[in-house]
């Protein structure tokens, strides 16, 4: 079964893609995403539209970067990334860490939503879908990344998709 899921890039039901020790969440819960974004100034309004598209379908975005607990930063990274039901992340300015970001959300099977202000992407994640937008208008983006969210596949029962079970 393990190998079979690793001839090919890990998908959503990746084995080691979730903490075992995890409990179900409820029927209602809010579902945990991951955001990797540039810490820089001029991405603020495009954390805030991301947080706010990912609350109204139901998601709490995590960003490392905002955390205050104390620690190594990776580790909380790699946390953050193997616990969440999606990883959005902003590949402007092509940010080395968000592409270590991106890696090790593929590792783990995770959805991702990459969003853009440009129109290129390295070879490697070309093949990915894209939401482009423009910085100034943030509420273009927070409409698109709405139906993105809602696109990411049930990962239990009670979220819908009973046929995967």
């Amino acid at each position: 079964m393990i190998e079979d899921q690793l001839r090919s890039m890990p998908k959503p039901d990746y084995a080691f893609g979730y903490p075992f020790s995890a409990a179900i969440p409820s029927q209602g819960s809010v579902r945990p995403a991951f955001l990797a974004i540039p810490y820089r100034p001029e991405f603020e309004l495009i954390k805030k539209a991301v947080n706010k598209a990912g609350k109204a379908a139901g998601y709490k975005c995590e960003v490392t970067g905002d955390l205050a607990t104390p620690g190594n930063i990776m580790d909380q990274v790699w946390t953050g990334i193997r616990g969440s039901d999606a990883v959005v992340a902003d590949i402007t300015g092509g940010n080395v860490n968000v592409f270590y970001e991106i890696g090790l959300a593929q590792a783990l099977g995770k959805e991702i939503i990459l969003i853009s202000q440009e129109q290129d992407a390295p070879f490697d994640i070309r093949a990915f879908r894209r939401v482009d937008y423009n910085a100034s208008d943030p509420r273009g983006l927070t409409k698109k990344l709405e139906e993105a969210f809602a696109a990411i596949s049930a990962r239990y029962p009670h979220e819908g998709d009973e046929t995967r079970f």
